[in-house]
């Protein structure tokens, strides 16, 4: 009998050893972290009115991109092109709206102040932007500068337009369901291990920004040489082909990037894959200061102050539309891949 079960517990003994690693490695990894990938991130509410911005911001670059393309804008005229940018943006504080009350609910920081706040922050930073490049403009005497009645014009606009529209998308927002997580999330923070990689995670971010940026730096030559050399800008449909390869290429290289810090055992992965997508407003902003440099003859302090203004305003505007695209693309990966996988 003795024998017997020291006969077993060996041969138990070796199974456990022949299986122990897969069973290791089917443990760690990704798979580790699902008591915390959904915990919310620091700044939640900055994090929402970002996420939500983004969003109404792609609504708007896709509705207009559309409206040209069916023929409703004339090329030879920029102030159509403007009128409908903003037409659009307005609009789209709605859905912007909703899903910003979406994520409050979702974060536990559901408030009509931080609903107000969604429609604020970009026309708000903008207006007061646009006001101080403004007055570069009436000091140099420019007749470029905007009269001060367009500018109270754009501010009832904003103020009684889309303000309203986003509050009233805040509160269908407010009234769905609350969105629920595939995994429980745990009342103690796992700790996370260090990194082993050669690349600081904090690199990774600006790595993945480059990819979208490479897909689409040859249309941003023709766009800011139609800007800001007086050309004309006839081709919608290559850039609306442009765009999407764009977006497609920032929400893969987001989920490349989340992918990667999970398999690391890292769950901090919101605004790692946000910052992910806004770095291609970073890359476009330093092509648009060799642009300057190499294809422009500007040299004048307050041209090229107005030019850094401009562009930078325009550069953290795609930031912020590639950083809400690049995350809602790994927050849609994360539901899928833990979704599938069978939690105690």
């Amino acid at each position: 009998m003795l024998r017997s079960l020291v006969g077993s517990e060996m041969c138990i003994r070796d199974r456990y050893n022949d299986i122990s690693a897969e069973e290791v490695q089917e443990e760690s990894g990704w798979k580790m972290c699902h008591g915390d990938v959904f915990r919310a991130p620091e700044h939640s509410v900055v994090f929402t009115i970002v996420v939500s911005t983004g969003f109404q911001l792609v609504l708007m670059t896709a509705s207009t991109s559309a409206i040209a393309l069916l023929g409703f804008l004339n090329p030879q005229s920029r102030g159509s092109l403007l009128s409908a940018l903003i037409s659009c943006y307005v609009f789209a504080g709605f859905f912007a709206g909703v899903l910003g009350a979406r994520l409050l609910k979702y974060f536990n920081s559901q408030s009509w102040r931080n609903a107000f706040a969604i429609g604020i922050f970009l026309p708000g930073v903008s207006m007061t932007w646009y006001i101080l490049l403004n007055f570069i403009q009436w000091g140099a005497h420019a007749s470029s500068a905007v009269p001060i009645t367009t500018l109270l014009s754009l501010f009832c606009l904003w103020l009684c337009c889309s303000i309203p529209l986003t509050v009233m998308g805040a509160q269908v927002g407010f009234r769905q369901g609350a969105i629920r997580d595939p995994c429980r999330v745990h009342g103690v923070a796992r700790l996370i291990p260090a990194s082993k990689g050669s690349i600081p995670l904090w690199a990774t971010p600006l790595i993945a920004g480059a990819v979208p940026f490479g897909a689409g730096f040859i249309e941003l030559l023709f766009v800011l040489t139609s800007v800001w050399q007086g050309r004309v800008y006839y081709a919608f449909g290559f850039l609306s082909i442009a765009l999407t390869i764009v977006t497609l290429c920032a929400a893969e290289a987001s989920i490349a990037l989340t992918y990667f810090r999970l398999t690391s055992e890292n769950y901090h992965w919101w605004w790692p894959s946000l910052l992910s997508g806004f770095s291609t407003g970073l890359f476009v902003f330093l092509y648009t200061v060799y642009f300057l440099f190499t294809s422009l003859s500007i040299r004048h302090i307050p041209s090229v102050l107005l030019y850094l203004g401009y562009m930078g305003m325009a550069s953290a505007i795609i930031g912020i539309m590639m950083g809400s695209v690049a995350f809602l693309a790994s927050y849609l990966f994360i539901r899928k891949i833990y979704s599938s996988i069978k939690v105690d």
